[in-house]
């Protein structure tokens, strides 16, 4: 009987084992091996066993080479649920996969060893009429599901990596960020909306801070009486309200190293910020009536509602953008505006910093004449 390469033959009382054992790398570079044994007893014949060996090398062979597992019946759907455990993300980011994971759910029962590159390139390709944030959200799914497959062992190849991640379609027009109407006009609207007469105040004092301070919204619901110092004029910005693996609102990091920062407390939003803190209970400068934290989410529908109600075009993220292009446009210096901002780079900065339309037109006014 003639013998085949990663084919050994192993006499024994009830008939010679044929043994597959073929060799291959793993995730890690580990040398492993994928066997399985023939016993020429179950055969017609000990050639018709080496046979049976040498077609399940070579099919084990030829599924190695692209990189996946025989006989593994772990889907697509299964590695997704193990990217929960494998990546510790938001309760609100959790949220956000799991909408647009629903993309892939063509593909959700396939076994993952079955899963080609044009698999995940024609997924990609059917929503290329979505945002590309969208498109590239999706994509991420796709790394992390093979990151779990790869780990685990289940294949032995990222199919990700020979995909080209298509350009969105999507036409759309450019989302302004510039303030239609003054800070005063904003804080009425929320004043008046609203069952809530506290918590209409508590998100009013809020955006009167975030506008005087450029603040993120969640640093801004993330304050503190304490991070307030009256004598000094500053406020201590160390701390976000966010979702994390098992909450949907509490007190975490930063967004970044940088964003940790001391700012300068305005003289114009002193006299608000004494007036708050006489009229907040909570230790939390901006806790709602029944001592909740305030989170972006779950009061956006709040102020949009507010926005609409009052015929206003508004979003808290406006006061941000407001803030930094206020400076930039009054030749503030740069590094200054970004660690004001608490940005990690200064790209981000200049890039918060739009221009508005009268600036736009008095340029452009400057090459025609």
């Amino acid at each position: 009987m003639k013998k085949g390469k990663y084919i050994v033959e192993k006499p024994g009382k009830n008939g010679t084992t044929l043994e597959v054992k073929v060799p291959f790398r793993n995730a890690y570079g580990e040398r492993k091996y994928y066997s399985k044994s023939f016993n020429t007893n179950k055969y017609q014949s000990p050639s018709e066993a080496m046979r049976a060996a040498r077609t399940y090398r070579d099919t084990l062979l030829y599924q190695l080479n692209l990189g996946s597992v025989p006989n593994k019946k772990v889907t697509v759907d299964d590695c997704y649920q193990l990217t929960k455990q494998l990546y510790s993300h938001s309760l609100e980011t959790q949220r956000k996969h799991d909408i647009r994971y629903k993309y892939l759910e063509r593909w959700h029962n396939k076994p993952i060893s079955k899963v080609t590159a044009f698999d995940i390139q024609l997924s990609l390709n059917e929503i290329s009429n979505k945002s590309q944030d969208v498109i590239k959200s999706v994509y991420t799914i796709w790394k992390q599901i093979y990151q779990a497959a790869l780990m685990n062992e289940y294949v032995y190849k990222d199919m990700t990596i020979k995909v080209i991640v298509p350009k969105s379609q999507q036409i759309s027009t450019p989302k302004s960020v510039d303030m239609e109407c003054g800070i005063d006009d904003v804080i009425e609207a929320v004043r008046n909306y609203g069952q809530s007469e506290f918590n209409s105040n508590i998100i009013a004092y809020a955006l009167i801070t975030m506008a005087y301070l450029g603040l993120r919204p969640s640093e801004a619901y993330a304050l503190r009486k304490e991070d307030i110092n009256f004598d000094k004029k500053t406020v201590l910005i160390n701390k976000s309200i966010g979702s994390t693996t098992n909450n949907q609102a509490t007190v975490k990091t930063t967004k970044n190293i940088n964003s940790i920062r001391v700012l300068p407390l305005p003289d114009n939003l002193i006299p608000h910020l004494q007036a708050c803190y006489e009229y907040q209970p909570s230790d939390y400068l901006f806790a709602t009536e029944n001592g909740d934290f305030i989170t972006s989410r779950k009061y956006a529908n709040f102020i949009h509602n507010a926005m609409v109600k009052a015929n206003i075009n508004f979003r808290p993220y406006m006061l941000r953008h407001a803030f930094s292009t206020k400076l930039i446009t009054s030749n503030t210096d740069v590094r200054t505006v970004q660690e004001l901002m608490g940005h990690k780079n200064i790209s981000m900065t200049v890039d918060y910093a739009r221009s508005n339309d009268d600036l736009k037109r008095k340029a452009i006014n400057k090459v025609i004449s």
